[in-house]
Parts: C-alpha cells; sequence; structure tokens
C-alpha cells in the first residue's frame, strides 16, 4: 500500500477521491480515516516532539474503486435518538400482564459529512468496528 496516501478530489462534503486504487490493494467497503496534520506536540518535562497532532476530518468507505484511486463515501452517522416505546398487547393471550411486548421506534441515522475536507489531507485505512 502507499506511503502517502491522500485525498485528491472533494466531490461534495460527503464524497472523497483518494490517490489509491485496486493495483495497491484496496477493495470495495474498505474504511478511511480522513485526517490533515495540526500542531507539532512536545512533551512537558522531555520538551521532547510527539509529532504533530491529528485533526480527523472523518471516515470514509470505499464505494467505487479503479487502479490508481478510489471514491469513498463518508461512513459517519448520527446516533439514532429513541422516539417513542410503544406496547403491543396481543389479542389473543389470556395472560395480558404476562404476554405484553414493547416495540421501540428510533429516529433514522443520518449520514455525517466530512468535516472541512481539503485536497492534500492524508488517509489510511482503518479496521471497521464491525
Amino acid at each position: 500500500m502507499k506511503k502517502n496516501i491522500k485525498v485528491v478530489k472533494i466531490q461534495d462534503k460527503y464524497t472523497l477521491v483518494l490517490n489509491i486504487g485496486s493495483d495497491d490493494h484496496v477493495r470495495e467497503g474498505q474504511l478511511f480515516l480522513i485526517y490533515r496534520l495540526g500542531e507539532e506536540i512536545f512533551d512537558p518535562d522531555t520538551n521532547e516532539s510527539l509529532g504533530h497532532l491529528e485533526i480527523v476530518s472523518g471516515i470514509g468507505k470505499v464505494t467505487h474503486l479503479q487502479p490508481k484511486m478510489c471514491t469513498i463515501t463518508s461512513n459517519t452517522f448520527t446516533t439514532p435518538v429513541l422516539k417513542e416505546t410503544i406496547k403491543e398487547i396481543p389479542h389473543n393471550s389470556l395472560f395480558i400482564d404476562v404476554a405484553r411486548k414493547e416495540r421501540s421506534i428510533f429516529t433514522p441515522k443520518d449520514v455525517i459529512p466530512f468535516n472541512k475536507p481539503a485536497v492534500g489531507d492524508y488517509a489510511r485505512p482503518i479496521e471497521s468496528p464491525y
């Protein structure tokens, strides 16, 4: 895999193009962390450089693959919120208290756009938590 994976095009706030593709063993569905470098951070005791702070723009999933580039789409979502809980009582139950069921309704998840992505931002593959 390439050493410096970068954003080469911003299609829209949800879709980016990276300079890596199937020739580099990228696969559809693979996840990439998109980030830019912030300020250099130093250890207060040793004054040793700890490197540059990574400012995360988002996580993207490969949705289109070409030999030398791939398209990723934001793979970060809002957390569903409990909207309401409905208690259902089956009509054929003699033991209503025992047979009571609950069904929860959540708001749908929405895709969160990348946070201020720019051409030249870095990317690195990450493992899916699922």
